[in-house]
């Protein structure tokens, strides 16, 4: 299975690798990890295999589109919840709640001005539960109208929710840390250390061994 495009999804069609998954396994218990590359170098068979098999909930969103609106923003977050509560009931922490419906294991999320939830109570209430990952693949799409909600969402998440952990992949590294704005003074993550796993490509050597 070496030679589908697709992404891996199990360690034995992944080939190689063992350093970056390591590497961002060791990372997890950081609130906050970059998985960095060129396209198409691996990063989300490196994701996908890492999330498969680790001990805990996970939720994973491929973000291309861009967040242009709390329609696409809570929409996005409703299916976080859903992904959750699949794997680790979260619903329990989450009925009752003005603007959060639960439908079975589905989460939904309104985003009408008057009844939406705050995302960061959200987190918390996840955070109580018990351990988490959320992996966001092409993160530097959120950047943008609705950026400074995710920012402000990760920064409260990196200070108070020690259950939770955010690992973003991101092919355009410019891009991604323009999103994170990480020495701008008025970024809610100023300041704040965040982990990188840089996927490379293969040596000559590695690359025929491959084929």
């Amino acid at each position: 299975m070496y030679f589908d495009a697709r992404p891996k999804e199990s360690r034995e069609d992944l080939y190689d690798r063992e350093e970056e998954l390591q590497a961002l396994r060791s990372s997890l218990s950081e609130p906050i990890v970059l998985l960095t590359g060129v396209r198409r170098i691996g990063k989300t068979s490196i994701l996908k295999v890492l999330l498969n098999e680790v001990d805990a909930p996970y939720a994973l969103m491929d973000v291309r589109l861009p967040l242009t609106s709390y329609g696409s923003l809570y929409s996005t977050f409703s299916e976080i919840l859903t992904q959750l509560n699949r794997k680790e009931r979260v619903k329990r922490v989450l009925q009752g709640i003005k603007g959060v419906s639960v439908f079975g294991l589905g989460v939904s999320l309104s985003w009408d001005q008057d009844s939406r939830v705050s995302l960061i109570q959200l987190m918390d209430r996840v955070c109580g539960v018990g351990r988490a990952i959320i992996a966001f693949d092409e993160a530097q799409n959120m950047r943008g109208k609705l950026g400074y909600e995710v920012l402000a969402l990760l920064a409260h998440s990196y200070d108070y929710c020690k259950n939770i952990s955010f690992i973003l992949t991101g092919s355009e590294l410019g891009l991604l840390y323009d999103f994170l704005r990480l020495d701008d003074p008025s970024s809610p993550l100023y300041g704040r250390h965040i982990e990188e796993v840089r996927v490379g490509r293969f040596n000559a050597d590695r690359s025929l061994d491959f084929l």
